[in-house]
Parts: C-alpha cells; structure tokens; sequence
C-alpha cells in the first residue's frame, strides 16, 4: 500500500514538469524592398483552446513592427498564414520543417507598402 502511494505522488510530482509546448526564435537574413534585412519570428507551438489539436502562435519581427497569427498544425505541417498588425500584414504560405526551420513566402505590407517575401528562417528551441 505505501509503495502504491509512493509511486502514484511521485508520478503525479514527475507529469507536472512535463511540456506540452515547444517556443522557437527563428532568424533569417532576407532580402526586403532590395536591401538584405534580418527578420525575426517567434514561435509558440502548443495545445488549442479545444484540447484536440495544435496551434503555432506567430509573431514576425522586423524593427518596430510586431505581425502576429495563428497556425493551425493539427493535421498539416504548411498552408495559408496571415499576420498583422494596426499597419502592417502578411499575407501568404507557412512551412514547418520539424520545427528546425520554418519557410514564409508571399507578400509583406509594412505602413502600407508591399514587397515580396520569400524566406527561410534558422530556429532555435529556447523552451520544450
């Protein structure tokens, strides 16, 4: 009986350490209304709001501006992605590559001017 007690606290001690997320900072170097820019995107991977699938919270940095979105990842690892912000957005394509690097292309739209973005950015695990 008290080795049942012990092995039920220990593993309930041992199940609240665990992670059912993964946050990334990904980096690239990318050309942006023809001068070659650094882009940052942070990346939150985690259980939806349903408890059934996942999401990938987004944010593109680039100076200032701070794009943010949702990526559903349940069933597809690419697909359509939007990030904005009160000036700025992206509209476009999303690829998740084992969550090592990530791929964006389509157009970016900062303070109203577009410029086509096609980049593929490094990531980094900072918390699993």
């Amino acid at each position: 009986m008290k080795s049942s007690i012990f092995a039920l606290c220990l593993f309930t001690t041992v199940s609240a350490f665990a992670h059912d997320s993964l946050w990334s900072l990904c980096k690239t170097k990318t050309d942006l209304y023809g001068e070659n820019e650094t882009l940052l995107l942070n990346l939150y991977e985690h259980r939806n709001a349903h408890g059934d699938g996942r999401d990938n919270d987004l944010t593109l940095i680039f100076g200032g501006h701070l794009l943010t979105g949702v990526f559903d990842s349940t069933l597809v690892s690419s697909g359509p992605l939007k990030l904005k912000s009160k000036t700025s957005s992206f509209k476009g394509t999303i690829q998740l590559n084992d969550y090592s690097n990530v791929d964006l292309k389509g157009v970016l739209t900062l303070n109203g001017s577009p410029t086509p973005l096609n980049a593929k950015f490094i990531c980094e695990v900072l918390r699993d």
